[in-house]
């Protein structure tokens, strides 16, 4: 392999630095043979992307195929080598499975799980730095209408909204708009029309901790709701724009319209007036759907107001504005909301 196209595939994935897609190109151009191809991936298997736990073998690989090390010194990779250094890695993990968490997950009731790697990310606009000490899975989806059911008809559970007078809404009165408790509307009909694909709403952070019970009991698992720098952070992707998209989100969430609470409006933006299926936009870089718009987000962080509880994310009812990755409100714990859904994070 000569020096210039070291440098080419360095450049294309430089983004990325991934071994394994490093080595599929390589393979694919002829670089390395089949043998050490398929013993390299077995290797990366056990510890990727975890340079702190890499031997001073798989560090020499990732210098040659990251950082461009000397070509020729990728000689001394020959299926002996691969074999040997997988040997020793199978005593250690007799079961030959990956000794990290598995990148994607799923439960009994179909919700999925992304891992949300430690890292930090910087805010442009801020000019905040946030941080992740330690890996964490995290909902690639809001909470849906049919997996609430299921814990609802499970422990015949009712919410604050179901038991007193009805969930809140936002609504035209006296001329502003405020948060009124409206009888009859709940997470079953929160006043739209939705299926059991759309986020569930009119749920309370009361609420929301008691299905966390229910899935805990369930699965045996560490489920909880996610901090709002977990939240900001795998919402963001790695991007320091205002969205993880970029400057603008244009039609990748489900947003409000301007004029309803600023007077503006941008005539080219849909505005569809109430949730939208899970799933109906495209993801963030990370795999995670609707972090911008669709149903603001319980976290676990308590607001300034006593009572309150931090939510994230904007929704269907708000502006673009309200939708940037650091935006941040928040609402009375008890109170569920129209507008306002939830995710779940998990410990690995």
């Amino acid at each position: 392999m000569n020096h210039e196209s070291m440098q080419d595939v360095y450049r294309r994935f430089k983004k990325h630095e991934n071994l394994r897609k490093m080595l599929t190109y390589f393979q694919s151009k002829n670089y390395i043979d089949q043998k050490i191809y398929s013993s390299a991936l077995d290797i990366l298997s056990m510890y990727e992307d975890s340079r702190a736990e890499m031997t001073q073998f798989q560090k020499k690989l990732y210098d040659i195929l990251i950082l461009r090390a000397d070509a020729s010194s990728y000689e001394d990779f020959n299926v002996d080598n691969f074999q040997k250094e997988w040997r020793r890695l199978q005593k250690k993990n007799p079961n030959g499975q990956s000794s990290n968490p598995p990148e994607r997950l799923s439960n009994s009731i179909g919700m999925e799980f992304v891992r949300i790697k430690s890292g930090e990310v910087m805010d442009k606009e801020t000019q905040k730095k946030i941080k992740i000490p330690k890996d964490f899975y995290l909902q690639t989806t809001p909470v849906t209408v049919d997996q609430w059911k299921k814990f609802a008809d499970g422990w015949h559970y009712k919410t604050a909204a179901e038991e007193n007078a009805g969930a809140y809404v936002w609504e035209w009165h006296k001329n502003e708009w405020k948060q009124i408790q409206k009888k009859g509307i709940h997470w079953a009909n929160p006043g739209f029309k939705q299926n059991g694909n759309h986020p569930v709403t009119c749920i309370s952070f009361i609420d929301a901790k008691a299905f966390i019970d229910w899935l805990i009991h369930k699965e045996k698992k560490t489920y909880r709701l996610p901090n709002e720098a977990e939240w900001e952070y795998a919402c963001r992707a790695g991007t320091p724009t205002p969205f993880c998209f970029g400057y603008s989100l244009k039609d990748r969430a489900n947003f409000g319209p301007r004029e309803r609470f600023s007077g503006l409006d941008d005539k080219n933006e849909i505005h569809r007036e109430r949730t939208t299926p899970v799933k109906k936009f495209e993801p963030n870089d990370w795999g995670l759907y609707d972090m911008h718009g669709n149903v603001w987000e319980w976290c676990e962080d308590s607001g300034t107001v006593s009572g309150n509880r931090i939510i994230r994310g904007g929704s269907w009812l708000f502006d673009d504005k309200a939708c940037k990755s650091a935006k941040r409100d928040e609402q009375e714990e008890n109170q569920g909301n129209f507008n306002i859904g939830f995710r779940l994070a998990m410990e690995i």
